[in-house]
């Protein structure tokens, strides 16, 4: 969107950006990194368990602890520019000042925008109820920290801001709906035998090498 061209990007300062396994090894193999250089995994409270399932995909790890669930996400890293803050490990981020450039703040770019996570692709979307069209409005910019590196938008969004990427924005939520499920399914299926998580990246690679069987009967 045009807005956050002069954004100082809240949302990948705020939030953490949720991976699925069609993410992990896109970057994996588009920057060639080892997945530990930038997945970070989390643990989940137990409170929390029923509602972030709905949300993305929970693994269990035997040498992390057989009763916890974890998330995965990309890792965060300080920010050079907003004191006690966090930010993407991605995020580029400059000081109009210190680059001589015409704006007194910080302007923020994706380093690996072409590879960025299908939950950043979607933001601030979601698919409608029926999963045939999208729907937007402006986050909840509820910065409870007093640091603005978690503010959000820098005005309310308009419908204008969403109409110039609306054919995008659908591709990217059916996309993201579909490798969610289909990373919730492989947690499902990895959870009733769990393993070492030095083990996992051999199974998501087993898994994603090839989802679509072939069948001679089939014309």
């Amino acid at each position: 969107m045009q807005i956050c061209s002069n954004c100082h990007a809240g949302c990948c300062r705020k939030f953490n950006a949720h991976l699925t396994g069609y993410d992990i090894l896109k970057i994996k193999r588009n920057l060639g990194l080892d997945y530990l250089y930038f997945v970070q995994i989390a643990p989940v409270k137990e409170e929390n368990i029923d509602k972030i399932i709905e949300q993305t995909a929970l693994f269990k790890f035997t040498n992390l602890g057989n009763d916890e669930y974890y998330t995965f996400h990309m890792k965060r890293v300080k920010s050079r520019y907003f004191p006690d803050s966090y930010k993407c490990m991605f995020l580029q981020e400059w000081d109009g000042e210190d680059f001589l450039l015409p704006v007194d703040k910080v302007i923020s770019r994706c380093g690996i925008y072409e590879s960025k996570p299908l939950t950043c692709s979607i933001f601030p979307s979601k698919l409608h109820d029926d999963g045939l069209i999208g729907v937007s409005g402006n986050p909840k910019n509820n910065n409870t920290t007093g640091n603005p590196a978690y503010d959000l938008c820098p005005r309310l969004l308009e419908e204008k801001d969403i109409e110039d990427f609306s054919d995008n924005a659908v591709q990217n939520l059916v996309l993201y709906k579909y490798e969610m499920d289909y990373f919730k399914s492989l947690a499902k299926v990895w959870n009733e035998y769990p393993s070492d998580f030095a083990r996992f990246i051999a199974y998501l690679e087993a898994a994603y090498k090839n989802r679509i069987l072939f069948n001679e009967s089939e014309k």
